[in-house]
């Protein structure tokens, strides 16, 4: 009688584990189409040094492109992003076409204010391979 009450209490203890574990939901994030019209349009820096010269570097953001200039430029297309409601930050993802020919996966975080955004590409897939990384460019301002 002993071992049917502690082997009844172990399936019940383990149902409620297993219950109150099962009843937590997720908060996935969706990934939405196109660019964030929040976002879109020309940013550019301040002058800043670059390649030994002052200059402004310009980021393009249109519906389903982003465009980052420089000296080794950042073309995606195909554009997704989520973004939490009442947060500054958007992540934006693209399929890059220049150097891979759509093998490779850029992802970037957007930080935006009311006048300039701030960038991190935080992550890249390539073929399956992720590349992390946590690089903050400059700020860019509305052209």
């Amino acid at each position: 009688m002993r071992r049917i009450k502690i082997f009844l209490l172990s399936i019940l203890t383990t149902c409620a584990i297993f219950g109150a574990v099962s009843t937590t939901t997720a908060h996935a994030a969706t990934w939405h189409k196109y660019t964030p019209s929040a976002i879109r349009g020309t940013w550019v820096t301040k002058k800043i040094d670059y390649l030994g010269t002052k200059a402004r570097i310009e980021v393009k953001l249109s519906k389903n492109q982003f465009y980052l200039e420089g000296n080794d430029p950042t073309i995606l297309k195909n554009m997704y992003y989520h973004h939490n409601k009442g947060s500054h930050y958007y992540y934006i993802k693209g399929t890059e076409y220049m150097y891979t020919k759509g093998h490779e996966v850029g992802y970037y975080k957007v930080h935006k204010s009311k006048n300039w955004i701030h960038l991190c590409a935080y992550l890249s897939v390539n073929d399956g391979h992720h590349y992390k990384s946590h690089y903050w460019t400059n700020y860019y301002y509305r052209k």
